[in-house]
């Protein structure tokens, strides 16, 4: 409710609701609660037009939710590439080094970062974004959908999604 409202993007509590996701009742709820914490001003511009405001100190609770969310996602990233990186650590041990990264995407782009944060040159991964049987010569496809078809010529393959959501390293 703050962002939208900082943005200055609601006209009335209708378009707030809209944006928002709420009812318009929770919407009337949510902003009589913020004018009583302090947090916003609404001034009358006339006898049926609003404008709410955020006071200082609704803009620095904006600024430490902000900033909340910001740690809460490098701590989400920090620990999805410790899981990525403890699954490839299982298949080096069994000798492979070699693997294939499928698709595109922030997922895919944590993955890279995994691989060279693990600071082992003889981890070798290759983005693609559509598999073929040659990308595969000695190498563990790597893929990060949920219920991703796997070609028929794949010998060996790994879905990250699965394997760091359960703890468990199945392969195929």
């Amino acid at each position: 409710m703050i962002n939208a409202l900082a943005g200055g993007q609601a006209g009335n509590q209708r378009d707030l609701s809209t944006k928002t996701g709420m009812s318009l009742g929770m919407t009337n709820l949510v902003i009589k609660r913020l004018v009583k914490k302090g947090l916003l001003k609404v001034r009358q511009l006339n006898r049926r037009k609003v404008e709410y405001l955020l006071t200082s100190r609704g803009f620095s609770e904006k600024a430490k939710k902000s900033y909340r969310y910001m740690l809460k996602t490098i701590n989400s990233v920090s620990l999805i590439k410790l899981r990525i990186q403890n699954v490839l650590q299982e298949k080096l041990k069994e000798g492979s080094a070699q693997f294939v990264l499928e698709g595109e995407g922030d997922f895919h782009d944590i993955v890279e970062m995994a691989v060279r944060g693990m600071k082992r040159p003889e981890v070798q991964l290759r983005r693609v974004r559509s598999v073929s049987k040659s990308d595969l010569k000695d190498a563990i496809l790597l893929t990060a959908k949920k219920n991703s078809s796997i070609p028929a010529f794949v010998e060996e393959h790994i879905n990250l999604v699965d394997a760091i959501s359960s703890g468990n390293i199945s392969s195929n």
